[in-house]
């Protein structure tokens, strides 16, 4: 068996995600901000149910089972550029 075969049979481990793509980031972005689903989808100009599925693959890549697990994936791997401020928004919001 090839290298290159091999190495695609081995099975990921907790630690390792797939790469998003770039508007899987956008999109992750847009969640992350809290932005209704209807809002992201015209923002980027797609359909909702193109959002949605980019939405399933986000969480399938990341492994995330929540909108926090979410925000911790996007925070840990640069996605979103100033977490402090983002966090600190968050808070306000939310208060």
């Amino acid at each position: 068996m090839s290298k290159s075969i091999a190495a695609g049979l081995v099975s990921k481990t907790d630690d390792q995600h797939a790469e998003l793509t770039d508007r899987q980031k956008d999109v992750l972005r847009l969640i992350c901000d809290d932005k209704p689903i209807p809002d992201i989808a015209s923002q980027l100009h797609i359909s909702v149910r193109t959002l949605e599925w980019h939405k399933q693959k986000i969480y399938e890549d990341t492994r995330a089972h929540s909108a926090a697990g979410l925000v911790t994936y996007a925070i840990k791997h640069g996605i979103i550029p100033n977490p402090e401020d983002f966090l600190i928004n968050a808070l306000k919001l939310h208060s």
